[in-house]
């Protein structure tokens, strides 16, 4: 137990200590760590590639995917079809790189869990839009769970938000683009419309009000199209 003030200190300064670096691991995987003659730009490139993180996710472990939460995920997209595919999911080791994912669906038959899986991403470290300086701004980043403590793999963002950043994210991870390009068409509609805010879970549209013309700015996805043409540059 902690009983004098200096011991305190200590905690909360190994506390920091320890948070600190685990934010410069996590940036590291973006990229976001660099080494010039200009420091000011190099703590300038930092803070770019964290909030821009923050509004997209980092991946969790490389190209590596946890069963439990890969099974979780189509669990929630389509119940009926985990049900059919029980006995192939049990079949996968608790965890896998993503061409070992490819490979699997490649011998599959079924479009909706090619689909499904094709757009998994296990990301985290992600929140929904709202600039952190602005103080009317409310968001969180989930990283455990309140109970358990266990680890949270979560993400979403508005639209623009996430696809913009993903564009930045795929020059640290080019084999995931093609999920991220799965997503995009998948929450399209057939005429050209998108969802205004994607998570992990699926997408929240807005409610349209008839006497207010700019609540549909959330379904315009023709000046928008500009973000699935960077990834398929890739």
């Amino acid at each position: 137990s902690i009983r004098k003030s200096s011991d305190l200190i200590e905690v909360l300064k190994t506390s920091l200590k320890e948070d600190t670096n685990q934010l410069k691991s996590l940036v590291a995987t973006a990229d976001g760590l660099q080494c010039t003659g200009d420091m000011d730009a190099d703590v300038r490139h930092f803070s770019n590639t964290m909030f821009n993180m923050m509004r997209g996710g980092v991946f969790d472990d490389n190209y590596r995917i946890e069963k439990t939460d890969f099974v979780q995920y189509l669990g929630r997209a389509n119940k009926k079809l985990v049900h059919a595919v029980k006995k192939d999911l049990e079949r996968l080791p608790e965890t896998f790189d993503l061409p070992y994912l490819q490979q699997m669906l490649m011998q599959r038959p079924d479009k909706d869990l090619v689909r499904l899986s094709m757009e998994y991403l296990p990301l985290k470290f992600s929140r929904r839009h709202g600039d952190p300086s602005r103080p009317w701004n409310k968001f969180s980043i989930r990283t455990k769970d309140e109970i358990d403590g266990s680890k949270i793999l979560y993400y979403e963002g508005n639209w623009r938000d996430i696809f913009q950043n993903w564009e930045a994210l795929a020059f640290s991870y080019p084999e995931f683009t093609e999920g991220m390009v799965f997503k995009f068409l998948n929450a399209s509609t057939f005429d050209g419309y998108n969802p205004y805010r994607v998570t992990k879970d699926g997408f929240d549209w807005e409610t349209i009000e008839h006497d207010d013309p700019w609540s549909y700015i959330g379904y315009w996805g023709d000046h928008q199209i500009i973000y699935l043409l960077k990834l398929l540059e890739f």
